[in-house]
């Protein structure tokens, strides 16, 4: 049951990310370097305590979403949005 639910948000995560690069792609949205720095970490955080600690199946979302991250991080020190706003 663990794999059948690690593979749903797997799925459900990449169809996310897909269509989020794809928005990328078209030049539709515009990322803000200074709200993927925090996801960026916190994902990684979560991947990696989840993987040292036996995390199994459960592990591999975090991973994907970590990836996810740092491709939109990658994109937004670039081409995004950096200036600060009140």
């Amino acid at each position: 049951m663990k794999e059948f639910f690690a593979a749903v948000s797997l799925i459900l995560i990449g169809i996310a990310y897909v269509a989020y690069v794809l928005a990328l792609w078209r030049g539709t949205v515009r990322p803000h370097l200074f709200s993927w720095v925090p996801w960026t970490l916190t994902t990684g955080v979560g991947f990696l305590a989840s993987f040292t600690h036996n995390g199994g199946y459960g592990s591999w979302p975090f991973a994907l979403q970590t990836l996810g991250c740092v491709i939109v991080l990658v994109y937004a020190v670039f081409r995004g949005e950096k200036h600060i706003t009140r």
